[in-house]
């Protein structure tokens, strides 16, 4: 599933931004930041309420919709930092 198509209500996946662990929430808002001097072009948020309590919001460019998905990217970004 391309990013731009999740929707409200959607489970997703990321990573906890504190313990780096898989987390799964479910989409409640979209959102967008302006452009600014350090990122000079929109970037699309997704406000999320966690499954085991809480709420946050996160770029949907770091959302995945499975488990598998994210892990798998993940595990790319690890083997390209070690070569």
């Amino acid at each position: 599933m391309k990013k731009s198509e999740f929707k409200i209500d959607q489970k997703v996946w990321f990573l906890e931004p504190w313990s780096k662990m898989p987390k799964c929430a479910t989409i409640v808002a979209f959102g967008t930041i302006k452009p600014d001097k350090v990122y000079p072009f929109e970037r699309k948020t997704a406000t999320l309420h966690w499954l085991d309590g809480g709420t946050n919001t996160m770029l949907v460019e770091d959302l995945y919709s499975s488990q598998e998905e994210l892990l798998q990217v993940e595990s790319k970004k690890s083997r390209k930092r070690i070569e």
